[in-house]
């Protein structure tokens, strides 16, 4: 039997993401389309990210991609994490040397979500 999951207006799931670069924290939420607004993050900067799934489980397997250069907490592009009891999948996500758009990429089954940081030497972070 298969579980129905609530949805978003925009028929996806709902996610929130906290996004902590250096001492500043951004609570964000993804839009229609399953993107989170963009932040601002410095070159060859680490950030810590935590993305919840209010209507998930905990166990579900969620794969996590960077889409531009980076790499997450494993030294890769990709990775797999499964929700804990808080229905959450935590990771890092560091930057290159180089400036402009870096997109990550988190699927949940059929599922999409994207957030997008802006790599930059002026960022605000510290």
């Amino acid at each position: 039997m298969s579980r129905v999951v609530p949805r978003a207006a925009d028929g996806g799931e709902r996610a929130n993401a906290v996004v902590r670069v250096g001492t500043r924290e951004s609570s964000l939420q993804a839009n229609s389309l399953g993107l989170f607004p963009r932040v601002s993050i410095g070159l060859e900067e680490t950030v810590r990210v935590a993305v919840s799934y209010p209507d998930g489980q905990p166990g579900d397997l969620v794969v996590i991609q960077s889409e531009d250069g980076g790499r997450l907490d494993n030294g890769q592009f990709v990775m797999r994490a499964t929700l804990d009891d808080a229905r959450q999948v935590q990771f890092s996500f560091t930057s290159t040397e180089e400036g402009g758009l870096y997109r990550v990429c988190l699927r949940k089954g059929f599922n999409e979500k994207r957030l997008e940081f802006w790599g930059n030497t002026q960022t605000t972070s510290r």
